[in-house]
């Protein structure tokens, strides 16, 4: 049996790629048990995985832009899943489009999703592959950037804070560049302390 429960809330059943890497069209059914992928070198299973972490979270696991995504003569890419939801009961429907001009489109149930801090906790996924592994070994910024991409699918108000965070070390970065004195850098240390204390308790 798959599982269930709090820990798996969510089941990706239906996958739709149209011109996304090495795919054109392809539409397949997922069991709720899981799949196994297998080909050829270069066949594009990392793809198929790409597609689906990119569908869950807006980015990829190999920190590619989206415009690498869009397939070859193509100008649009679209991925399109659909969830079952074991608290719902209910399935959900998502797609995310894109183009070579930088524009996007995400969609929750035919309905318009403005910000990927929406989007992210949709339906939480984790990717680990080979250059995973490098996690043990890496700058402490690349451990951090994974558990950050972990922690804001699983809370909402983690991601708020490592987005003030981040806004407010900018504009603090921006004065001191400019050697400007400002009234303004100690309420932006404020807000970073503020901030940063609650990432910090939420990563330990």
């Amino acid at each position: 049996m798959p599982p269930t429960g709090p820990l798996y809330p969510m089941a990706l059943t239906h996958l739709s790629l149209t011109d996304f890497r090495n795919y054109r069209l392809l539409a397949v059914d997922i069991d709720e048990a899981g799949m196994v992928i297998h080909g050829a070198n270069g066949s594009g299973k990392t793809n198929l995985l790409e597609s689906i972490h990119l569908l869950c979270t807006g980015r990829s696991q190999r920190h590619a832009a989206r415009r690498e995504m869009i397939a070859f003569n193509a100008e649009v890419s679209v991925v399109e899943g659909t969830f079952f939801s074991h608290r719902t009961g209910m399935p959900l429907r998502a797609s995310i489009g894109f183009d070579r001009e930088k524009k996007i489109a995400l969609q929750r149930n035919g309905q318009p999703v403005r910000a990927f801090s929406e989007w992210l906790g949709m339906a939480a996924v984790l990717s680990f592959g080979p250059e995973d592994i490098a996690l043990v070994t890496c700058a402490p910024a690349q451990r951090r950037g994974f558990c950050d991409m972990l922690i804001c699918q699983l809370d909402p108000l983690y991601c708020a804070a490592l987005g003030r965070y981040k806004k407010n070390m900018l504009q603090k970065n921006f004065l001191l560049a400019h050697a400007r004195e400002d009234d303004c850098l100690a309420l932006y240390e404020q807000q970073m302390a503020e901030a940063g204390a609650f990432i910090a308790l939420k990563r330990a």
